[in-house]
């Protein structure tokens, strides 16, 4: 009933997908899982990373925004990514479009090394045109999952993902959003961490501040 030996198969699959890409299994109760997810209720019993640094070796902060970002969200992006050069400090984003693709961008451009939250399994990469990207940031950070290779993309797997992007750090930056969206979810999901939460403010007339300026009015 409980079809173990499919799930073993599966488990099998998984284990000779991981020896030929380098990919680590981090267990809950592992020296190298990171701490500070650890504390978070529902943290995932295990994590499948690809990268080159210790995710317990540096302070974390995650940055997050929307997918149709402004020259001015992305001059955010970039004037505080320069300026974590050379502070021991690992930047966590979701590898998306918009915010989060200047965030990676940013961190290599400045040496900052960086983690990419994926939702979904390593065998795939959303969106395809990051893939040069995510690369590249194995080599100065690297990329995180909850998700096997077995596991198939949905739009369920996003706010998911956004948990794993809070529970790992000890603070969270939004830097454009609108009221709605992923990077609030974030958000909220820090502040459920008791977790720092920071915004970047905006013009009241921009669609793409009215979420920072509202986690700001409501000292979120």
């Amino acid at each position: 009933k409980m079809q173990r030996e499919e799930a073993l198969a599966l488990a099998e699959h998984q284990l000779v997908f991981n020896h030929k890409y380098g990919i680590q299994t981090l267990y809950h109760e592992d020296s190298n899982y990171p701490a500070l997810l650890k504390e978070c209720s529902d943290a995932p019993i295990s994590l499948f990373f690809k990268g080159s640094i210790n995710l317990n070796q540096t302070k974390t902060i995650s940055i997050v925004g929307t997918r149709k970002a402004t020259s001015y969200g992305r001059e955010n992006v970039e004037q505080i990514i320069s300026s974590f050069k050379d502070k021991n400090i690992t930047v966590v984003s979701g590898l998306a479009y918009g915010i989060d693709t200047f965030v990676h961008e940013y961190c290599l451009k400045y040496s900052v090394p960086t983690i990419g939250v994926l939702a979904h399994g390593h065998h795939t990469l959303y969106p395809q045109s990051n893939r040069t990207l995510a690369k590249k940031m194995t080599h100065n950070g690297g990329l995180v999952s909850e998700f096997g290779i077995h596991e198939p993309i949905s739009k369920w797997n996003f706010p998911k993902r956004n948990r794993i992007i809070a529970g790992l750090s000890e603070l969270s930056l939004v830097i454009e959003s609108p009221s709605k969206g992923g990077s609030i979810i974030t958000a909220e999901i820090a502040n459920g961490y008791n977790r720092e939460v920071m915004a970047v403010p905006g013009s009241i007339f921009s669609e793409n501040s009215k979420g920072c300026n509202e986690l700001i009015k409501k000292q979120k």
